[in-house]
């Protein structure tokens, strides 16, 4: 049995399989599983194309495990994350529960206004369009990272606000609608 600890809620969860990717917070690509013995050998006999047509390029597989150490010995840059989150989530009127915050604005056209007027007040959030989500549930991807400072949340929120104020209702798809 593996049990990972779950940053968030600070609880070790007890599971038999756990899948991940490794493109979002390690910053490689690809993904990884983590089992039981006797599980691994399942996979193993019955997912053999998968595993063997797919395998990762051994410099990607050290870069991911690099990260893994790093996050590992550098937990301050977790926690400086996390409270990035509680603050941004709060600001926005949501419980955040990961660094990257959907913020559902409705039409492609919306979506993409409201994405570029943030670029022109120098951020970056781009705006996720179909087939990626379903139509009329376009959104902007913010997506926070331990390089971010208090001040640049604090320019991202501001920002969202007074761009925002176009589109009221907002709904961050994280809890309860945006007061923007």
């Amino acid at each position: 049995m593996w049990a990972p600890v779950n940053e968030a809620a600070f609880r070790v969860l007890q599971v038999d399989l756990h899948i991940g990717t490794l493109s979002k917070a390690v910053g490689a690509q690809g993904g990884f599983v983590c089992c039981s013995h006797m599980t691994k050998q399942l996979l193993v006999s019955k997912a053999r194309s998968q595993i063997y047509s797919t395998a990762l390029p051994l410099p990607v597989v050290a870069a991911a495990l690099e990260a893994v150490r790093v996050s590992y010995r550098e937990w301050w840059r977790r926690r400086h994350l996390w409270r990035l989150v509680e603050l941004a989530g709060s600001a926005l009127g949501a419980a955040a529960q990961s660094p990257i915050l959907p913020l559902v604005v409705g039409s492609e056209q919306e979506a993409l206004d409201f994405s570029r007027q943030l670029l022109e007040a120098g951020l970056h959030v781009p705006a996720i369009r179909p087939p990626t989500v379903p139509q009329g549930m376009c959104r902007l991807r913010l997506t926070l990272s331990a390089a971010h400072s208090f001040e640049d949340v604090g320019k991202l929120v501001q920002a969202i606000h007074v761009s925002g104020r176009e589109f009221r209702g907002i709904d961050t798809g994280l809890g309860p609608r945006a007061k923007l």
